[in-house]
């Protein structure tokens, strides 16, 4: 079996969480596989493991713009659903030190040149999530107490992004149309 150690990829506020997680199943290793975040979460909340920080109501208010921003979509004069903003990422000096935050254009008055790093960062991250997927696969099949071997998955996405293209409404045929009948119980 593998034997998993603390990464440094992982950011500090998701180590305070794995803390918990650990400490949890300490006590209740019966409930160790699969993890339920609610059981985990109630626990640390009962018996004190967890005191939530006070939160800024300026900054639960910015990530829901932010979400409500990414979330939100339009149909372009070719009928295709797109992204109705893009970000801009800036730094910003915050009494925490320097941070990351979003602006958004609208999709269709961001300068070009924005536009193209707002793709980019869009694929990059894409990229990472599939780099992830295929790692992970390996670790499995290298790894699983069930001794199965997965086959990798298929990371060209050129045939799905033309299937959804395919129409998805078609035309009525002209000329009768047969039905109740299946075509190779007509007799001629």
């Amino acid at each position: 079996m593998a034997t998993f150690s603390s990464s440094s990829r992982v950011r500090h506020g998701s180590r305070r969480m794995l803390f918990l997680v650990e400490e949890f199943t300490k006590v209740h290793p019966e409930a160790s596989t699969p993890v339920d975040p609610d059981t985990v979460a109630g626990w640390a909340l009962a018996t004190g493991m967890y005191r939530p920080e006070p939160v800024d109501q300026q900054v639960i208010l910015r990530r829901k713009i932010r979400s409500a921003l990414r979330d939100d979509y339009v149909e372009d004069p070719q009928g295709r659903e797109v992204h109705a903003h893009q970000p801009e990422m800036i730094e910003v000096q915050t009494p925490k030190g320097i941070r990351w935050r979003s602006r958004w254009y609208k999709t269709f008055e961001m300068p070009p040149d924005k536009m193209r790093v707002a793709g980019q960062l869009r694929r990059r991250s894409a990229y990472r999530d599939v780099l992830q997927i295929h790692i992970d696969f390996e670790s499995y099949n290298d790894n699983n107490v069930f001794k199965a071997t997965l086959e990798q998955l298929d990371f060209n996405f050129n045939a799905d992004i033309e299937e959804s293209r395919m129409p998805t409404k078609y035309e009525e045929p002209e000329g009768p149309v047969l039905e109740d009948e299946d075509e190779d119980e007509i007799q001629s």
